[in-house]
């Protein structure tokens, strides 16, 4: 079978790396099944998405923190959260980026996996206490790819094992890479 398609990949912030394969016919259903190949194919070629455009200091939210291996929210964390909602709560069209992180013990894998539990475990906390819209919160794993605290000390250890949530401008476009 002979047919014509464009893979068109680009960046959603909730998803990551997408694409679209356009044609006509079966063959979209067939590039379907394969689009994450297609697009690993890309990998290299692919620019970085941009950053959201971030409020001003004005508007702070806090970082919560979090026990070692764990991704439960600890009780000193929810207040903190709660206060963080009440401030999201009064700018309603405000969206905001949580990025998790862990400390450098464990393989890149783990601690990318249980930084994005760590910031998942934020965003439903958000939602269900605060109140907050699933759609105005993106989670975001960076495992410890980069670190908050350099070193090797506990104290430096617990200052990497957070979520921080980041306040992104009222409806800022999120741009694609061509």
């Amino acid at each position: 079978m002979k047919a014509a398609y464009d893979i068109q990949p680009h960046f959603d912030y909730n998803m990551g790396y997408l694409g679209e394969a356009k044609t006509k016919g079966k063959l979209e259903n067939l590039l379907y099944k394969n689009i994450g190949d297609i697009l690993a194919s890309y990998k290299d070629e692919i620019p970085p998405p941009p950053a959201p455009e971030v409020m001003d200091e004005t508007f702070v939210l806090f970082d919560i923190f979090f026990d070692f291996d764990k991704d439960n929210i600890r009780e000193d964390a929810k207040p903190v959260l709660l206060e963080n909602a009440k401030l999201l709560n009064e700018e309603p069209e405000l969206t905001i980026v949580i990025h998790g992180y862990a400390d450098v013990r464990g393989t890149e894998e783990y601690n990318i996996d249980l930084a994005m539990r760590r910031a998942m475990a934020t965003k439903r906390f958000l939602i269900d206490f605060g109140g907050i819209d699933h759609r105005r919160i993106i989670s975001l794993a960076k495992g410890e790819t980069e670190k908050f605290a350099p070193g090797i000390t506990e104290e430096e250890y617990e200052l990497n094992r957070r979520s921080h949530i980041i306040p992104v401008k009222p409806k800022a476009p999120v741009i694609y890479p061509e």
